[in-house]
Order: structure tokens, then sequence, then C-alpha cells
């Protein structure tokens, strides 16, 4: 099971959105290095979809990437 989060800068209001098969926990402690989100001042957390079926995470995620203006 996994969930779906929303990163959004505290200063520019960027938002990046994401998705993990772990913890939201988990996910802080791995970083963001190598995503276009790695820039974000402060960035505020914010989960959108939990216990997600790890086979429609991606599309989940997805969903959010389509229907939202972000930098993914």
């Amino acid at each position: 099971m996994g969930l779906v989060y929303r990163l959004t800068c505290s200063e520019t209001g960027l938002v990046y959105f994401g998705s993990t098969k772990g913890t939201m926990k988990q996910r802080i402690a791995h970083g963001w290095h190598t995503c276009r989100c790695r820039y974000f001042i402060n960035p505020i957390i914010t989960i959108l979809e939990d216990n997600i079926d790890n086979d429609k995470l991606l599309d989940r995620e997805y969903y959010y990437i389509q229907n939202n203006e972000c930098v993914n």
C-alpha cells in the first residue's frame, strides 16, 4: 500500500506531486535530491491519498499531475 503526496514550496507556491510505497517518514528520510522539487524552501507536505494499492499508485499520482499546475 502506498500514498500520494503534494509538496508546496512555502516561498514560491510551486507544487510537486509524488508517490511512495513506503511511509511519508521514510520518503522524507530518503530526500528529494533528484527530483524537481529539490530546491523547494520549507516545503509543506500534504498527503492527498493513503492506502492505495501499489498497482494503482502511479495512476493516482499521474491524475494529480495532469489535473493541476505543477513542476513535475
